[in-house]
């Protein structure tokens, strides 16, 4: 039996979230009422509402303010490919009105 690893992930705000995956180029494999899945790589990630997640794990979500739950990293050939998908679709990444990080850490970036 083949197995596969799913990811699910609490969001605040799953029509933002849908818009910011599609945005870079992934492709919705599931929209239901409270969810939103997408294949990265060869994992599907699902997004749900916070209240949803809450009743899947029987806990409270984590508040991303005071610290990180997950790291979500994507591959890409080369920096000038994050540079360039950064950059065409920087009026609808940045929430902050500043330039997404685009800088090398950890050999990462």
């Amino acid at each position: 039996m083949k197995q596969e690893l799913w990811l699910n992930l609490p969001v605040k705000d799953l029509a933002k979230t849908k818009d910011f995956f599609t945005v870079l180029g992934f492709e919705s494999i599931r929209d239901a009422p409270g969810m939103v899945g997408f294949r990265i790589g060869q994992v599907p990630v699902m997004m749900v509402t916070g209240s949803e997640f809450e009743k899947y794990t029987s806990s409270t979500v984590a508040d991303p303010s005071k610290g990180s739950e997950i790291l979500i990293s994507v591959d890409a050939p080369d920096k000038a490919y994050v540079n360039q998908m950064a950059n065409s679709r920087r009026d609808r990444l940045c929430r902050t009105g500043r330039a997404p990080g685009l800088d090398v850490q950890h050999g990462l970036y």
